[in-house]
């Protein structure tokens, strides 16, 4: 059985946590004797003695144990270890019940270790998993509003500090409120769920962009002035223009602010000219883009 994705870490880990219990069996006998390999990914086993980068098939390995006087494998949750004495058996410095106890003493300590750093990088995993999904609002996918506030603030002290810029844009969905009234509340988040993916796919991966609050969403263009804000808004504002969910078609409005251009004392007061802007592109007939420049 192969590992999982964590496998090739366990390994690295695995083999430094081993190397002082190497150098100290390397006194009693030559870890040159000794071959001991553990499952990889894909079936392949991977020598803990020597490069992880190297691999072997599981049966390769098996055709070479054959030729050797011991080996002893055991298996054990994800984790197949195999140890094997490939010295000459006719010499006289060979010692079957030396051997035997090395080789046994080396698989509990080894599968224990191996188990031990496995559970523990699944639970650091598992960890990061609960805290990412915990930043994810339910519906939509995007980033909640805590974890948005916490994002932003870092990212207004830093461009503040580091003299860089960047653009908000504030998203709304035009008379949602009559969709809901009209399709129920089950189309709504429909439709809600396809404008955020939409939303997504045409900003860049390291952009920000979160459910603000209902039908609000919010976006954090990153080194971004207005006029190339204004340039995605657009981009994002035809997108939704063309979007259909089971033949109900919405539009949004979107409002901009910027770093530099509006020169905002602090950050809340950069949200709220961005929803300011907002307000005008709905006062103004609603599908459309304000920011300090206009929009279409």
């Amino acid at each position: 059985m192969g590992l999982n994705d964590q496998g090739s870490k366990v390994l690295n880990l695995l083999q430094g946590k081993l190397k002082p219990l190497f150098r100290l069996i390397n006194k009693i006998r030559s870890l040159d004797e000794f071959v001991i390999y553990i499952n990889g990914e894909k079936g392949k086993f991977k020598s803990l003695l020597r490069d992880l980068d190297k691999e072997i098939e599981e049966a390769e390995l098996r055709r070479m144990l054959k030729s050797s006087p011991y080996f002893v494998e055991k298996i054990k949750g994800n984790f197949t270890l195999i140890i094997g004495y490939e010295a000459d058996n006719t010499s006289e410095l060979f010692d079957i019940e030396e051997i035997d106890g090395i080789c046994i003493e080396l698989v509990e300590i080894i599968m224990e270790e191996a188990l031990e750093l496995h559970n523990k990088i699944l639970a650091e995993k598992n960890m990061i998993e609960l805290m990412e999904k915990s930043q994810l609002d339910g519906l939509t996918g995007l980033y909640n509003r805590c974890a948005f506030d916490q994002m932003y603030r870092k990212i207004y002290q830093e461009s503040k500090e580091g003299n860089r810029d960047f653009s908000v844009l504030m998203v709304d969905l035009d008379n949602f409120k009559k969709v809901n009234d009209s399709y129920g509340h089950q189309m709504g988040d429909k439709i809600l769920k396809q404008v955020a993916h939409r939303i997504k796919s045409n900003v860049r991966k390291d952009d920000i962009v979160a459910r603000y609050g209902g039908e609000e969403i919010i976006i954090i263009l990153v080194d971004i002035d207005e006029g190339e804000a204004i340039i995605i808004a657009e981009r994002i504002r035809d997108s939704i223009a063309t979007l259909k969910t089971e033949g109900v078609q919405v539009t949004i409005s979107i409002g901009i602010s910027n770093l530099k251009k509006d020169e905002t004392k602090d950050s809340d007061m950069l949200i709220y000219i961005a929803d300011q802007r907002l307000y005008e592109a709905k006062e103004q007939g609603k599908n459309k883009v304000r920011g300090k420049r206009r929009g279409k």
